[in-house]
């Protein structure tokens, strides 16, 4: 079986699958985690996984992943979908433990699981959610062309019709 992956320049996003779930719920620590990880996003997902019933190889890529830094080998936060698509509609989310932010990894890791959405023809547009004080998130958005759709910015969407110089 292949394990699902999502490569970038810069970065694997691996699926987060159920011996590293197994570890993080058990809250032992392994060499190869950055530090900071895993984060509370982490942990949230993991915690869902062992709600999953679908065999998680008929979801890819619509599962949850953590990042690992190619570079470092070092696992430094999470990202993926909420749930697969429904009714064209898929949600995003991603999380770097504080040690990490601000190298541009969360954006890298949103434009692949924006990439991979859309490669899907039951995608037609994909959505994250942000906090109102998380400028950071927000940014990221904004980066990969996400559009906001309310006055606080708390909700976003990527339309399958947009062309800009990341999907060119």
């Amino acid at each position: 079986m292949t394990v699902p992956c999502i490569a970038t320049e810069r970065l694997d996003l691996e699926w987060l699958a159920p011996p590293l779930v197994q570890t993080i719920l058990r809250g032992e620590r392994e060499e190869n985690w950055g530090e900071g990880f895993p984060t509370l996003g982490e942990i949230k997902a993991s915690q869902w996984s062992l709600l999953v019933r679908e065999d998680p190889m008929t979801l890819n890529p619509f599962l949850a992943f953590v990042i690992r830094v190619r570079e470092s080998g070092l696992l430094v936060g999470g990202a993926g979908f909420h749930s697969p698509p429904r009714n064209g509609s898929v949600e995003i989310g991603y999380g770097l433990a504080p040690a990490f932010q601000g190298m541009g990894y969360a954006t890298e890791a949103a434009i692949a699981l924006t990439r991979a959405a859309l490669l899907s023809s039951a995608v037609d547009h994909v959505v994250a959610k942000t906090d109102v004080e998380n400028l950071k998130s927000k940014l990221v958005l904004k980066r990969v062309g996400f559009v906001p759709q309310d006055a606080h910015e708390t909700e976003w969407r990527y339309d399958r019709s947009v062309v800009d110089n990341f999907f060119a």
